[in-house]
């Protein structure tokens, strides 16, 4: 979580799976979105995957968030596949996601 003195600023999932972490469900306030606190939170997580010993950082995206696989790409991310949507949340139009890594160095 990155918070200030009065408020949650956001808040990021993250997950170990021995060489691999996972992180999702990446969340900025919005009113304090474009100000670098999700950089720092992705910079943190992977800081925080490196100690545990972990070599990759993965994550996944639904594929109409285009704006997402272009942020990722820019920080390092690669695609690795895709994977049937499976969240119980229904869509308005057939989505499916996008599995991402970076190699942690």
């Amino acid at each position: 979580m990155a918070e200030d003195e009065l408020n949650l600023l956001g808040c990021v999932h993250v997950e170990l799976h021995g060489e691999r972490g996972y992180f999702g469900m990446l969340s900025i306030d919005p009113p304090r979105q474009r100000m670098g606190i999700g950089r720092q939170l992705i910079d943190f997580v992977e800081k925080y995957f490196r100690d545990a010993g972990c070599k990759f950082s993965d994550l996944k995206i639904v594929n109409v968030r285009t704006d997402l696989h272009t942020l990722y790409q820019r920080l390092g991310y690669s695609d690795t596949g895709t994977a049937i949507y499976d969240d119980p949340t229904p869509t308005k139009i057939p989505v499916h996601f996008i599995l991402m890594s970076k190699p942690l160095l």
